[in-house]
This record gives structure tokens, sequence and C-alpha cells, in this order.
């Protein structure tokens, strides 16, 4: 097995890990706090934007390359604020999103302010966590989300 696909490997399992845990506490606390879920997955998808933006700044990126992992950073908070307050099944679709950025932004460690190890793992970790959430995450939202989906009559 290669560096990388060990690494996508301990991704997967840090996933993997990550989502049982957050569904066994989310089950502890159905009846006090329905959307626990949903909301931990939209903090957790803010700190993984935030993770390279802390790369961007620890380890010496230009401006530029600060510039974009913080508009990267405002852009997850925006996903993960609305996952977390109207449509939570945003959520999924949002940490593939992420993986994707990863891929296209770091891949191979480039820049070099981003670990080598931490893309493949991070692809690991976002697409477990993303395909998962998309097959399981049925909250249903508390209010249209511009007008495009809306709560079931009653």
């Amino acid at each position: 097995m290669t560096s990388s696909t060990s690494w996508i490997v301990a991704g997967v399992l840090a996933g993997a890990l990550s989502l049982w845990l957050v569904k066994l506490q989310a089950k502890r606390l159905a009846g006090r706090w329905p959307a626990y879920e949903a909301q931990v997955w939209g903090i957790a998808l803010l700190v993984a934007a935030a993770i390279y933006v802390g790369f961007a700044l620890l380890n010496g990126a230009d401006t530029r390359w600060t510039a974009i992992e913080i508009a990267g950073l405002a852009g997850y908070g925006l996903v993960a604020l609305v996952g977390i307050k109207r449509w939570p099944l945003l959520l999924g679709p949002a940490w593939l999103a992420h993986s994707l950025w990863a891929q296209l932004l770091h891949a191979g460690g480039h820049p070099a302010f981003v670990p080598e190890w931490y893309v493949p793992l991070c692809l690991g970790f976002d697409i477990v966590v993303g395909i998962t959430l998309m097959a399981t995450l049925r909250y249903k939202p508390k209010r249209a989300l511009f007008g495009f989906v809306k709560e079931p009559e009653r």
C-alpha cells in the first residue's frame, strides 16, 4: 500500500469512527436535542475548513493563499450555518464538496504549507462522512430554503 493510500484508509476509519460516535450520542440525546447530529457535523465542517487556514497561517503561506483559505472558511461557514439552522440535508454534499476543495487546491501537498499526508486523510474522512450523511441525515428543514425546499403540509 502506498503512503497516500494508507492515509486515505486512515481517513475512512477516522470518519467511520466519528460517524458512529456522533450517531451514538445523537440517539442518547434524541428527546432533548433532536438536531444534535446536524449541529455536530455543521460545526465539524467549519473546523475542517479552519484547519486549512491554520496550515496557511502557521506554515508561511503567502497572502494570496491565506486569502483563498479564509474565503473557503467563510463559504463553508455559511453552508454549515444553513445546514444547521435551515436545511440539514445540505451537510452531506458540503462534506463531499470539501473533499473536492482539498483535491483541487492541495493535491500532492501543493502548495507547500499543507502537509502532504493531510490531503489524502481529508479525502477519506470527507467522502465517508459526506456519503453517510446523505444517506442517513433525515431531519426535516424548519423553514423553506430560499423557496426551493418546503416542509410537507400537515
